[in-house]
């Protein structure tokens, strides 16, 4: 049977970060509260690699590869030239917005098809 994983909330989290924080007795502090001493350990240095963020995001939303510039300038480039393919208008996306990321021609596609 897998082993069951139990959810730790930010408030216990942050309140074993800030006792490490002060230099108190972290480990101490995470047994009375039922979290294992390799867990707190992980909080900790989960914490430290992250400028002292114990809460992260988790699902929801996929991060966007395009910005609303970028949106709005494919946008134009389909008005003014709709017969171009979709390698033609990356380059003139290339071309319009030289600091912007380099997205792939699916991407282009994707929001293509979805407006």
């Amino acid at each position: 049977m897998p082993a069951v994983y139990s959810k730790i909330c930010t408030a216990d989290k942050t309140r074993i970060f800030q006792a490490y924080t002060r230099g108190e007795d972290y480990i101490q502090l995470a047994r009375q509260i039922g979290i294992k001493r390799t867990t707190a350990y992980q909080i900790v240095l989960r914490a430290l690699e992250h400028d002292g963020t114990v809460a992260f995001p988790r699902g929801g939303l996929r991060s966007v590869k395009m910005s609303q510039e970028m949106l709005e300038t494919v946008i134009a480039i389909v008005s003014d030239h709709p017969d171009y393919t979709l390698t033609m208008i990356n380059q003139e996306l290339r071309v319009r917005l030289p600091g912007a990321p380099h997205v792939t021609p699916s991407t282009i596609n994707s929001f293509i098809d979805a407006h």
